[in-house]
């Protein structure tokens, strides 16, 4: 168990207090939206209304009136459109609304997925062959497109133009498309819109120049793809996610209400928790174990049979997926502990024959919480490796593999992950060179940071303060689950296991008791005794369990400390904190 940074966000009790008494709201709760952004009462009042009519206008958007009206004379030409997609959900959704649209519009319209193993991301040479073999004049890409200028400019020259709708950054050259929608690529106010968050912004242009704009009607699919997308849900993405929650509990469309049956939430009320880990993860088996066209066809679907029919499939998909992931996750624990070379290693690389390459980036995420360290998995078939890597801390992957891709084939992604092509007789090299290089950093960016809103005292964490809290919801990404910090509480209960890896014990702190639950915190159960001193991190949340209405602490992390040991502060302050709370 490695010790995670702690720091704590500066109290602001000026601004706090006139929150508060603007908002009517406590200060505790104005802190929390002074720590999610807000400057100003104003500003706070915006972030908890969250209205739709506070989103940004969507031709703030370069190219998006020059692809409007592209579409248009298509469907006034009866020419053929083709959308083209990824096999995420965020992909998945994105061309489900973007078709749905074309349709109601009354284009003639038809859809491109590649396939993840056999295609790989994006535009491929091969997809735009087919698409002038079948006529098509016009593609749109959702969620893709980006780095395909070789790709658009073969289009052009075989006179099938190109609109690229995308979210993600631009290579070297801008694609030579008719239009380029994209916010990270032009002055848009606002810059981290999910792939499916900015065909929503088309469509709303799309439906307005008919005059048949709907902006409730496709937040289900804005949603789905918006969270699984762990883009941040603050600004656009918060109002889209926080109205999609509500039209996903009331969803007309057959495919979803399939899913939720299926994966056992009908009539329950969806949060973001069941979109991560329960409906996200459902639609994604389907391109990861084969091809995510069954997922378009169920999101499209008008019948209960054949979207009954493909939740099923994608039931087993998902199943298969957990069994294969296992497998996977422990060929690769084995093969570091069997290794002791790889002990030294900052960066674990390790490849294997056969590893089924759709899985490997959720089993990189697994031995990044186990070993404490970027872990780049390699899936190798005739010589050729495609990887996955996850990254922590402070650890920039993107950076690393540009330093290293004289090894590389090709390369992609972000700080915490990465996708990867490299032959198999380079992966010692690369190895090498990526542990050189994080060699040469310090050990704390190898180092996970909780980051806490206050430092707090337990009498203060009452239940209609903490359900006050929910006014910030819906929680995720830049938007989290409040965490506070306590110190020096006392264990009052023998902690023990719930479930299958979590664990349950009280503490106190003079006369104040609150019953802690430690999710996947099952191996503390060896170290944490009754009568520990201890420091606790965690999200107060309300327990409704028959109908207990009590706050309860889920457990974010602890600092057991000895009895001469009380005064030591673990926590980083990141200015001044000038509230006392003990």
């Amino acid at each position: 168990m490695k010790e995670k940074r702690w720091e704590i966000k500066p109290f602001e009790p000026f601004l706090s207090g006139k929150i508060s008494s603007v908002l009517g709201i406590s200060p505790w709760t104005a802190q929390l939206l002074i720590n999610r952004g807000s400057k100003t009462p104003e500003e706070a009042g915006i972030f908890l209304r969250g209205e739709l009519s506070q989103l940004h206008s969507p031709y703030l958007l370069n190219g998006i009136e020059e692809a409007s009206k592209r579409v248009f004379r298509a469907i006034k030409d009866d020419e053929k459109i083709l959308v083209y997609g990824d096999y995420d959900v965020d992909g998945i959704t994105s061309m489900c609304l973007l078709i749905l649209t074309l349709r109601q519009l009354g284009a003639k319209v038809s859809y491109y997925l590649p396939h993840r193993v056999k295609e790989g991301y994006g535009l491929n040479l091969e997809a735009i062959q087919k698409a002038e073999k079948d006529g098509i004049n016009l593609i749109i890409t959702c969620d893709c497109g980006m780095d395909g200028y070789k790709e658009v400019s073969m289009a052009k020259q075989k006179g099938i133009d190109t609109i690229i709708v995308d979210h993600h950054k631009a290579g070297d050259k801008i694609p030579p498309a008719v239009a380029v929608i994209n916010p990270k690529v032009c002055s848009y106010p606002f810059k981290e819109l999910a792939g499916v968050g900015v065909v929503f912004k088309f469509v709303q242009v799309l439906q307005e120049q008919k005059n048949c704009i709907d902006l409730e009607q496709n937040l289900d699919l804005v949603a789905l793809g918006t969270v699984s997308d762990v883009v941040p849900i603050v600004d656009e993405n918060r109002i889209l996610v926080k109205h999609g929650l509500n039209v996903l509990d009331a969803s007309s469309r057959v495919g979803i209400n399939m899913l939720k049956k299926t994966a056992g939430l009908k009539n329950k009320k969806i949060t973001i928790y069941d979109i991560a880990f329960i409906l996200g993860p459902r639609l994604n088996a389907g391109g990861r174990m084969d091809s995510a066209e069954k997922c378009v066809e169920m999101l499209l679907s008008q019948t209960e049979e054949e979207a009954s029919r493909i939740a099923s499939l994608l039931e087993e998909d998902n199943k298969k997926r957990q069994k294969i992931q296992e497998e996977i996750c422990q060929n690769a624990i084995k093969m570091v502990e069997e290794n002791s070379s790889l002990n030294e290693d900052r960066v674990l690389i390790l490849a294997r024959e056969g590893w089924h390459s759709g899985v490997i980036g959720i089993v990189a995420s697994r031995l990044v919480e186990k070993f404490s360290r970027p872990v780049i998995l390699i899936s190798l078939d005739k010589g050729i490796g495609r990887g996955s890597g996850r990254s922590i801390g402070d650890f920039n992957l993107f950076e690393h593999l540009h330093k290293s891709k004289e090894w590389l084939t090709d390369f992609g992604g972000h700080k915490y992950a990465c996708g990867l092509e490299v032959s198999e007789d380079n992966i010692k090299p690369f190895r090498i060179r990526m542990n050189e290089l994080a060699k040469q950093l310090p050990m704390e960016e190898f180092t996970s940071s909780l980051i806490a809103d206050a430092c707090i005292s337990l009498d203060i964490l009452t239940t209609p303060l903490v359900k006050e809290f929910q006014i910030l919801s819906p929680f995720g990404l830049g938007n989290e689950e409040p965490v506070f910090i306590s110190k020096n509480l006392q264990v009052m209960t023998e902690p023990k296991q719930i479930g299958k890896n979590h664990i349950k014990f009280w503490i106190k702190y003079n006369n104040y008791h609150r019953e802690v639950i430690g999710f996947g915190k099952g191996e503390y159960l060896s170290i944490l005794k009754k009568q520990d001193i201890v420091d606790l991190a965690y999200t107060p949340q309300i327990d409704m369990w028959e109908n207990r209405n009590s706050v309860i602490l889920k457990m974010e992390d602890i600092r057991i400390k000895s009895r001469d040991d009380v005064n030591r502060d673990y926590v980083k302050i990141q200015k001044p904190y000038t509230l006392k709370t003990f």
